[in-house]
């Protein structure tokens, strides 16, 4: 019987693509670069590791400034989180709070420091999360850290709900089942069950 849900957060919690790309423009605007990202370039790293998304999209960026221009970018797009917040799917934060009543609720991304903390600032939804845990934090991969927040966490039972094979990936590593949020960004090979709907969700944890 499931005792703990995990979530990934792009494309299963939120989408903060036009957020991001909007505040990674207006750090390269304000230094005099001329590079622009848009919406569909930053939906299309979402998922990926710091490292996978600098090789991915900022090869480009002046080596020697590099470090420092993500940085800005980093700090610049969770400024912008805090206040404004990402795309909230439909029902995220109904069914979040619904599923706390029954199950551990906890987080495990691939993003950076400052991330997740903008996602439950701005939405609200700190109360409900027991814990989080980000490639920021540990430099770990995703399988690594679901381990980690697991084994931190005494967590028994648990599942992921997540959209990418990378996430599929992650959940075998750690040896649970994954739940493919249908609705985000990715695809998936072997899912132990699929959501078109984070709503759904509640009871494709029972039937597992």
């Amino acid at each position: 019987m499931t005792e703990n849900i995990i979530f990934d957060v792009d494309g299963t919690l939120w989408d903060s693509a036009e957020v991001v790309a909007r505040a990674w423009n207006i750090v390269y605007e304000r230094r005099g670069l001329t590079r622009r990202f848009s919406e569909k370039e930053v939906s299309e790293c979402m998922g990926m590791t710091l490292e996978e998304i600098e090789e991915k999209i900022f090869s480009d960026t002046p080596p020697q400034e590099k470090k420092e221009i993500i940085d800005d970018c980093l700090t610049t797009q969770n400024a912008l989180l805090q206040r404004e917040g990402g795309k909230l799917y439909p029902m995220v934060k109904e069914t979040i709070e619904e599923l706390s009543s029954n199950y551990g609720i906890y987080i495990v991304s691939n993003c950076e420091c400052g991330y997740i903390e903008a996602l439950l600032s701005s939405t609200g939804m700190g109360a409900f999360v027991g814990d989080f845990l980000c490639a920021g934090m540990t430099g770990q991969g995703k399988g690594d850290n679901l381990l980690t927040l697991m084994k931190k966490n005494g967590l028994k039972n648990s599942v992921y709900v997540g959209d990418t094979r990378m996430d599929e990936t992650a959940c075998k590593k750690a040896g649970i089942p994954f739940i493919w949020a249908a609705y985000g960004f990715g695809t998936a090979e072997n899912p132990a069950a699929t959501v078109k709907s984070i709503s759904e969700v509640k009871e494709a944890v029972k039937r597992l």
